[in-house]
């Protein structure tokens, strides 16, 4: 990821159930990774992230202040956080993950869903 050389691509950007080297850096925990992501959304353009941690997976679920300290990070590269919940079954199905259907994220294992647009 941090060396595709993509700058405003995208009008649309969606990243699911990261793990790995791509959950830090959507995480706003590898700054490689993260500044590559944030590059991506052209002026307008959004980008919403699917996360659904838990403690089976060696990492706590997201907290508000998680949310906050992340939402300072993508708003110090030109991203608003518009919009931030839990997700939904019906999120899952609309990003036909199949890993999400797998993990019943939205139904039976929590999840969040944060969208942040380029201003």
């Amino acid at each position: 990821m941090e060396s595709i050389p993509l700058e405003s691509f995208a009008s649309e950007v969606t990243i699911h159930l990261p793990w790995g080297s791509l959950l830090r850096g959507a995480l706003a925990e590898d700054d490689r990774v993260f500044d590559a992501i944030c590059r991506l959304p052209q002026r307008g353009g959004a980008l919403t992230l699917l996360v659904s941690l838990t403690a089976r997976d060696g990492r706590a679920p997201l907290t508000t202040v998680d949310v906050a300290r992340m939402s300072r990070a993508y708003r110090a590269r030109g991203l608003a956080l518009v919009e931030h919940r839990p997700i939904a079954p019906a999120d899952v199905d609309a990003a036909h993950s199949t890993w999400g259907k797998r993990l019943s994220v939205g139904a039976t294992r929590p999840g969040e869903l944060l969208r942040f647009v380029r201003r």
